[in-house]
C-alpha cells in the first residue's frame, strides 16, 4: 500500500533509544559514601558537586582519600567555565549587527526633522541668552579665558 499524503509511514514514532549509560551514573550517584574521615556520609554526587564548587572557589580539592588536589589557573578557568555551562547553560553570541534590519537602526525622515527643529530652536535660545549678558570684565587681575 502507498503511503497517504499527509499521513506518517510510523504512526507510532521512533522508539525511545535506551539511556542505559546514564542510568547506571544517576544509580551510582545515588550511593553514599564516607567522607571527612568516615563520621559524614554524603551521596557520591552530592560529594562531586562538592568537589566542583571547592575547586572553583579555593582553587584545590581534597579526595576521599585524603589526597589534596591544586589546580593550575588554566585549570581553574576551566572548572568555573564547566560549571557555569551547566548552571546556566552555554552563553549564545549576541546577534550579529547584519541581522537587523537598517530600518530599525536609523531614525525616520519625520524623527530626524523633529530633532533638526528642537536644536534650531535651543540654538536660537543661547545665541538670544548669550548676546544679552554682558561683556565680562577685563583687567589685569581677572584674565579672560578662551574656553
Amino acid at each position: 500500500m502507498p503511503f497517504q499524503k499527509g499521513r506518517s509511514g510510523n504512526p507510532l514514532g521512533r522508539a525511545p533509544k535506551s539511556r542505559a549509560l546514564t542510568e547506571i551514573l544517576e544509580r551510582a550517584g545515588r550511593d553514599k559514601m564516607p567522607v571527612a574521615g568516615g563520621d559524614e556520609f554524603l551521596e557520591r554526587r552530592k560529594y562531586l558537586a562538592r568537589l566542583l564548587w571547592d575547586a572553583a572557589t579555593t582553587g584545590e580539592a581534597v579526595l576521599p582519600s585524603g589526597e589534596k588536589l591544586e589546580f593550575s589557573p588554566r585549570d581553574w578557568l576551566e572548572t568555573v567555565k564547566f560549571l557555569y555551562n551547566h548552571i546556566d547553560g552555554p552563553v549564545k553570541p549576541a546577534p550579529a549587527m547584519a541581522e537587523a534590519p537598517p530600518s530599525a537602526l536609523m531614525p525616520t525622515q519625520e524623527e530626524m526633522g523633529e530633532a533638526g527643529r528642537k536644536l534650531q530652536a535651543w540654538l536660537q535660545q543661547m545665541s538670544e541668552e548669550w548676546s544679552d549678558s554682558p561683556a565680562p570684565p577685563t583687567s589685569p587681575t581677572s584674565p579672560t579665558t578662551i574656553a
